[in-house]
């Protein structure tokens, strides 16, 4: 359907206006909506008339049936359909070009680039923060945790942290992150009473387990003589004498790293 200024001099909104003739809208001061604006009223009147004259040449063209067309009507344009048409065309590029020099001209895919990377940055800025919340929940909820079940048990922090974290993976369920103790299989594991495994759980259970008891402190005398009558400088054991296997470990991984 042709677009016709003269019926739609105030719009609601641009949904029913064409893509390429919105720019001859602004928004309008006195109530909501949109008008012509003022420095194109004549220009959007010209382009009215040149679909009037379209149309009617289409409708003459329809009728023919061996009569001659009347076009005194369309005389401003020409004398022949041919000569019509040709001016319709050259308005229409005048119009065109008059519309591209307006200042503010609109270009609808400019905006729709500068949308998509507005919407961009907004959603990277969004990930970004959100990344920072699931950092300072992961903290609390796995680190801190950790730290203080390792500290309870009398651990080495700087070693074991990292193989409970190697078992914890953080969870969304239902909307919600959850910190979940799982096996090499994967799956989550159980821990006391038929319930699932919390990271304080998993602190203890390590302790018991021959692969990581040695990271958790234990009371041991050293020396060249027996356990109990020596030192670790191989003179006599002196009363409360002891060393953790896990800071004998760490000692051990410092010197190589020396």
């Amino acid at each position: 359907m042709t677009f016709i200024f003269g019926q739609n001099e105030t719009v609601t909104n641009l949904d029913g206006v064409d893509e390429n003739l919105r720019p001859f809208y602004t928004a309008n001061e006195a109530e909501d909506g949109f008008v012509i604006k003022p420095d194109l009223v004549e220009v959007s009147k010209a382009w009215d008339g040149i679909n009037n004259a379209n149309v009617a040449i289409r409708k003459e063209n329809k009728g023919l049936s061996g009569k001659k067309v009347d076009l005194s009507g369309l005389s401003e344009y020409g004398t022949t359909p041919a000569e019509i048409l040709e001016a319709f065309k050259g308005r229409t590029k005048e119009l065109s070009d008059a519309l591209d020099k307006k200042e503010g001209h609109v270009n609808p895919e400019k905006i729709r680039v500068e949308m998509k990377k507005t919407h961009k940055a907004e959603m990277d800025v969004a990930n970004k923060r959100a990344d920072s919340y699931k950092t300072q929940l992961y903290d609390t909820l796995v680190k801190n945790v950790a730290m203080a079940a390792i500290n309870e048990h009398k651990g080495n922090a700087k070693l074991l942290l990292g193989f409970v974290e190697n078992q914890v993976e953080m969870k969304d369920i239902d909307g919600k992150l959850e910190p979940h103790v799982m096996d090499e299989d994967g799956d989550r594991k159980m821990g006391g009473a038929g319930s699932y495994m919390t990271v304080a759980e998993l602190v203890k259970n390590m302790k018991g387990d021959k692969t990581f008891a040695a990271l958790f402190d234990s009371e041991v005398n050293t020396g060249s003589g027996p356990p109990s009558n020596r030192s670790p400088q191989g003179g006599p054991a002196a009363k409360g004498d002891k060393i953790s296997s896990g800071d004998r470990i760490q000692r051990a991984l410092d010197k190589r790293a020396m």
